[in-house]
């Protein structure tokens, strides 16, 4: 196969060549997310957070209230069959 046959289009070529004159924009890698990150947070921190969650949970389970079993409310099915007369044949 010849070169012609396989180089690219004219304007595929030049984007290709301004693209190659252009400085690069950024050196090394760069993220388009950045998450925020929070303050240092110590062991007796994290021991009163845990300590106010369980407290707040005890004081939760203690106002649920308890699942109550109930029946099925059915219905009884309709006895005279429904009327149709394009399946019901005569």
């Amino acid at each position: 196969m010849s070169y012609a046959k396989a180089s690219m289009p004219s304007r595929m070529q030049k984007d290709q060549d301004r693209k190659a004159q252009l400085p690069p924009k950024h050196l090394g890698e760069q993220y388009t997310f950045k998450p925020k990150i929070g303050e240092m947070k110590t062991a007796e921190m994290f021991k009163s957070m845990q300590r106010k969650f369980e407290d707040s949970l005890a004081r939760k389970k203690s106002q649920m209230a308890v699942t109550r079993p109930k029946s099925p409310n059915f219905t009884k099915p309709k006895s005279k069959p429904l009327e149709r007369d394009q399946f019901n044949e005569a």
